[in-house]
């Protein structure tokens, strides 16, 4: 039990310190300026007691190779459904890691519904893959060359499922893991078409900036990627969260109403530990051991981050 509980405090450690050092570059502006990468503003609102997520996505894409298209693909991991086979596959490699299938496996899938896609309001045709289903094709009006850059707009609903894992409610918590449509990987061979594995790692996507809106009700305390920029309250029930996120592999969301946080500061670096009331004692030490971590790498390889 106490295993378990210290891997889930260390990735909520390892999750808030990029949140709070993910624009610790005095360059960082600069480097804004310059960026190249993909970049997404979500304007989204998640709603834990009713299990769903609405979302309107913009997404700007720089082709970075001599090769042109006129295509966009995406990665949707969660219209993900598992076929007979697959899904046994599933059971009894969770099983060989101890957790329970019933509570770790979505067999149901088709957790997202994209409503439209569309560039300055004129939708664009886009279609699933009739064999790997998580990969999504954009057919665009023009060729996009090299150093050409492609802004489209996403809206879709994602129904959060009752499972335990990277996308799903369990116990409290609403976890969004790799849960939105994110652009697949571009270079001189064309689009890459990594299919989804779920008991892996199946990700290879690029590196992008984030710009946020979340509203969530008030109470449940967020842990996400990237660094809160301002906080406000409808008066109606509902906060609103501007997070920013540079250089991010998967902009990540996690809630409860349970949660409490633990801080400290080491270094100008600022350190947070979110864990139930119960693991309190657990989240303290593992505040302690990032702190002194931290004063001895910084020590030994320079300042965080770098």
């Amino acid at each position: 039990m106490l295993r378990k509980t210290s891997r889930k405090l260390l990735a909520l450690l390892i999750t808030t310190l990029g949140v709070d050092c993910a624009l610790a570059s005095t360059d960082s502006q600069e480097i804004r300026q310059q960026d190249v990468r993909p970049s997404y503003r979500l304007d989204m609102t998640l709603m834990p007691q009713q299990h769903q997520v609405t979302v309107r996505q913009e997404v700007q894409w720089t082709n970075p190779s001599s090769r042109p298209t006129r295509r966009l693909v995406f990665h949707v991991y969660p219209r993900h459904r598992p076929n007979p086979d697959t899904l046994e596959t599933y059971r009894r490699t969770l099983e060989s890691l101890r957790v329970d299938p019933q509570i770790a496996v979505d067999a149901r899938g088709r957790r997202i519904e994209v409503h439209e896609v569309a560039i300055n309001g004129t939708p664009l045709n886009f279609v699933f893959d009739e064999q790997t289903d998580t990969l999504m094709y954009v057919n665009l009006p023009n060729l996009i060359a090299n150093g050409e850059t492609v802004t489209v707009t996403l809206k879709y609903t994602l129904t959060i499922p009752p499972v335990q894992g990277r996308l799903g409610q369990y116990r409290g918590v609403t976890s969004l893991l790799n849960w939105y449509p994110v652009l697949a990987f571009y270079n001189g061979d064309g689009w890459d078409h990594t299919p989804y594995v779920a008991w892996h790692q199946p990700w290879l996507v690029e590196a992008a900036n984030y710009q946020v809106q979340l509203r969530v009700p008030v109470g449940e305390v967020v842990v996400t990627s990237g660094q809160v920029v301002a906080r406000s309250d409808d008066g109606q029930g509902m906060q609103c969260l501007e997070i920013e996120g540079w250089g991010v592999r998967d902009f990540a969301i996690l809630c409860s109403r349970r949660f409490e946080v633990h801080d400290s500061e080491v270094l100008g670096v600022k350190v947070k530990v979110f864990s139930f009331p119960e693991h309190r004692e657990h989240a303290l030490l593992a505040l302690r051991t990032a702190v002194e971590s931290l004063k001895e790498f910084s020590a030994v390889f320079g300042p965080y981050p770098h």
